[in-house]
């Protein structure tokens, strides 16, 4: 019964390292860094509007070594002047495009969400009448993503050509009928060798095997 236990159990360890094997190598999350600061431009003064402009540069890298360092995310906002009740010029409202932190994805895409502004001015009631003052709040013009994208070689025979569909789909299909080979040949010298131990009976009154020869 001890051999018999050996055996499962080195069957299932055999088991459990190739699936783990087969979905490290399925995992295709790439991982990005900026190689050089945002750029932004635009600003208000002398109580006039202006445009706002950010752009990010980004370096995405995948698990086959695969790079782009084309992703150039950007956002468009705007500026404008607030006033005091008295009508002067009392500050200015900043609506900068928002940048969100990047998502990546186990088949491969690295996604930078952007939030695009602008400003919407409003006259408010002063605590005394009849005098107003402006104010401009941030208004959401538009959203848009910015993906890359990339298909990550599936085996040791895949070609490096940059990828292409296929060749992550054959080494998949390659790494699967390898397991699928590596599980049934385990499985039956498991079911071998588990035929040649003798194992006491259930409730057996005897403990001893005799040897005919």
């Amino acid at each position: 019964m001890k051999y018999s236990l050996v055996l499962v159990r080195a069957f299932f360890t055999t088991v459990t390292a190739l699936l783990l094997v087969t979905v490290a190598s399925g995992d295709c999350t790439p991982t990005g860094t900026q190689w050089k600061p945002d750029f932004t431009d635009g600003a208000c003064g002398n109580m006039n509007p202006d445009s706002l402009i950010k752009v990010g540069y980004w370096t995405v890298t995948w698990p086959d070594g695969h790079t782009d360092d084309s992703l150039e995310p950007q956002g468009l906002g705007k500026c404008d002047w607030h006033s005091n009740c008295f009508g002067s010029y009392d500050g200015d409202q900043y609506c900068w495009p928002d940048f969100y932190q990047p998502v990546r994805t186990a088949d491969g895409n690295f996604t930078i969400h952007v939030r695009k502004y602008t400003t919407l001015p409003r006259q408010l009631d002063c605590p005394v009448w009849p005098f107003s003052w402006r104010a401009v709040f941030c208004s959401i013009q538009s959203e848009r993503n910015f993906t890359k994208s990339w298909t990550c070689s599936g085996g040791d025979d895949e070609s490096d050509d940059g990828g292409g569909g296929n060749g992550g789909g054959q080494g998949g299909y390659a790494q699967t009928e390898r397991l699928m080979s590596a599980m049934l040949s385990a499985a039956m010298n498991a079911r071998v060798m588990r035929g040649c131990v003798h194992t006491r009976p259930p409730f057996s009154s005897t403990s001893v095997e005799t040897d005919s020869t």
